[in-house]
């Protein structure tokens, strides 16, 4: 399906209403600013699709962090010369406290990059895909063990273990 070009301007103002939004955790206005059928893309592999599905996603996220934030400020946007695509490098701050994938709140902090790649329809997003490391964050959140904790070890103790006896 081919979109018509957004002016560039109009494409980067949208953007970074779309994540002042985010940092507000206002469903509406995140809404507000994507297609009927827009499709959301995490790293976790949840991938959702239309603005129900999406506010779901968003729901799921504030409820596990009520402080997520992206300095708006601190973003790099490129914009393609068609304004079809664009893409942000942040950096973001979290706290968990809520449960997130079934973990229970740890009320540890991460603070970490990312990037977003979008597909613009016009004036709105059509596509959003989440780009960022998710096991660093997990373990900053307390949710995997540090390769220099004692339960890494001993996991990875286990794994060469159950290696080891799937061979014989």
């Amino acid at each position: 399906m081919r979109t018509s070009a957004t002016p560039v301007q109009e494409l980067r103002d949208t953007i970074l209403s779309f994540i002042a939004a985010m940092n507000a955790q206002d469903a509406e206005r995140v809404l507000e600013h994507l297609t009927d059928a827009a499709v959301w893309r995490q790293p976790d592999g949840v991938v959702a699709e239309g603005k129900e599905a999406i506010r779901d996603v968003l729901q799921e996220l504030w409820l596990s962090t009520d402080d997520m934030h992206i300095p708006v400020d601190d973003i790099d946007l490129l914009v393609s010369p068609d304004g079809r695509t664009a893409a942000t490098f942040w950096r973001a701050t979290m706290t968990m406290t809520g449960y997130h994938m079934g973990f229970a709140p740890t009320g540890r902090r991460a603070a970490f990059r990312g990037v977003c790649l979008y597909r613009m329809a016009g004036p709105r997003i059509a596509e959003h895909t989440l780009i960022y490391d998710q096991l660093d964050v997990s373990q900053q959140l307390g949710l995997l063990p540090t390769p220099a904790s004692r339960s890494y070890r001993l996991m990875a103790a286990g794994q060469r273990m159950a290696r080891r006896l799937r061979r014989d």
